[in-house]
């Protein structure tokens, strides 16, 4: 067998293989034990009918084209293994229409890993700030709360600024009905924008009960230019008159509504919440800051597949992200008026980023001889992969799916390595940043959420 390898392209091999009758035939041999032992020829034992008979039983083609594949297949091992090469996608075969008793010439086309250099990643450093809370940050949380916990009680009086009202309302502008709302609830403003502007004054001074018929004034720069100055008439019926019932910030409130002691806990409490949330996202954007500088000083070009399978990757994780919020991709591309094809333009760029990312950690991986443990992998998937409150378990994926498991937590192990270096010395960071990739609550996945790993994991 003659057998040419040509390097056509940085990421790219192409293979040239010419094969002997001979050579055919003998693999045919191989190929009609391995196929006897699978199908079941009366009056013969499994494995043991004559070829003959089992070429009337399934066809001569059948047995020749499984040789065929047998002779690419090894052809295809041998080239990976006696020159190095690292195959990216599946390779793309180019063969004649096979010819009983003649040679046999195909050539392979294999996407392979191009040569990657990188920079001195030990030598990387990302400064950190602290990172503090203030009084101001503090009050929000702690208003938002006494917010959530305002009630509204029924009056009977007139209504007033920040009562809150029940109407059917119906709003016409130039003898059209733009909306009639039945049993609408809003709280009365001091000044409303938009298109029920002047409203709110001709509800102040209003009784449950009542009715009225007004004519406001809509903005000039109102947005929808055949609303804008014109006029809007009202038809107006009061169903209800609600004043704000709104608790005092004492230690009452933070027994019965957060259930603390007194409102210095509670304020200490949301103090730490809110610096727990901080050092959280501030490690996210560290680890993006770190990816961000080790692209920087690597030299890495994907392989044009490898784009695509991650585009794809992106589509199938954005799609369940939207089925999520109750939308179909479909819908959402009718929304943005894009096609498929533009969107998957759109994720391109960050399909090839996230590429170059993984290719760069895997070899770092590699030259840190970076180990992962069943213990491991079984707490990645504890962590990233429950649905309705179970995970998956290590021993039901297939050899694809665990393979996929263990280079993504390898990546992980590895830009925790890169973490430690570039952000050695700095306050808040060091080896707590680098010792578990799988089960801290800080720990942000490099490769995205717990549903794009079970997408990918699935896809697998």
């Amino acid at each position: 067998m003659n057998v040419a390898v040509e390097r056509t392209s940085p990421n790219e091999a192409l293979v040239t293989a010419d094969v002997t009758w001979a050579e055919i035939e003998k693999a045919s041999d191989k190929a009609y034990r391995r196929l006897a032992q699978q199908y079941t020829i009366p009056g013969f034992r499994k494995g043991h009918a004559p070829r003959s008979i089992l070429e009337h039983q399934i066809g001569t083609r059948t047995i020749y084209s499984e040789a065929l594949n047998d002779v690419v297949d090894d052809v295809y091992r041998q080239v990976i293994k006696e020159h190095g090469l690292t195959p990216v996608a599946q390779p793309i075969m180019d063969a004649p229409d096979f010819d009983e008793g003649q040679p046999f010439s195909f050539t392979l086309r294999i996407p392979v890993q191009a040569e990657i250099t990188i920079g001195d990643y030990k030598a990387l450093r990302v400064p950190v700030e602290p990172v503090t809370v203030g009084d101001d940050e503090v009050q929000t949380v702690i208003d938002r709360m006494q917010a959530e916990a305002t009630q509204w009680e029924p009056v009977d009086r007139p209504a007033q600024v920040e009562d809150q009202v029940t109407v059917d309302l119906k709003l016409t502008v130039n003898e059209k009905v733009v909306n009639d709302l039945k049993d609408h609830e809003f709280e009365i403003m001091i000044e409303r924008p938009g298109i029920y502007a002047g409203l709110d004054d001709h509800i102040v001074g209003m009784r449950e009960g009542e009715s009225a018929q007004f004519t406001t004034k809509i903005p000039d720069d109102y947005a929808h230019p055949d609303y804008a100055g014109q006029e809007a008439h009202y038809e107006l019926a009061v169903k209800a008159v609600k004043q704000k019932l709104v608790p005092e910030l004492d230690d009452e409130f933070a027994k019965e509504r957060v259930g603390l002691d007194n409102m210095e806990t509670v304020r200490e409490v949301v103090q730490q919440q809110l610096q727990v949330r901080k050092e959280i996202d501030q490690a996210s954007e560290q680890r993006d800051k770190v990816v961000r500088a080790l692209l920087d000083v690597s030299t890495v070009e994907p392989h044009q597949a490898q784009v695509d399978a991650e585009v794809d990757l992106l589509l199938h994780e954005n799609e369940h992200a939207l089925e999520h919020n109750g939308l179909t991709l479909d819908q959402y591309l009718e929304i943005t008026k894009k096609s498929r094809d533009d969107y998957k333009a759109d994720l391109a760029p960050d399909a090839r980023d996230r590429v170059r990312r993984d290719i760069v950690l895997n070899e770092i991986a590699d030259r840190e001889q970076v180990q992962v443990s069943d213990t491991e992998l079984q707490r990645w998937l504890d962590e990233n992969t429950r649905v309705g409150g179970r995970a998956m378990r290590l021993k039901s994926l297939t050899s694809t799916q665990r393979t996929t498991v263990t280079a993504r937590v390898r990546r992980e192990k590895a830009l925790n390595l890169v973490m430690g270096y570039a952000l050695a010395g700095e306050a808040g960071a060091g080896d707590e940043m680098t010792t578990d990739v799988t089960g801290s609550e800080t720990e942000q996945s490099v490769e995205g959420s717990p549903a794009a790993a079970e997408a990918e994991i699935t896809e697998s």
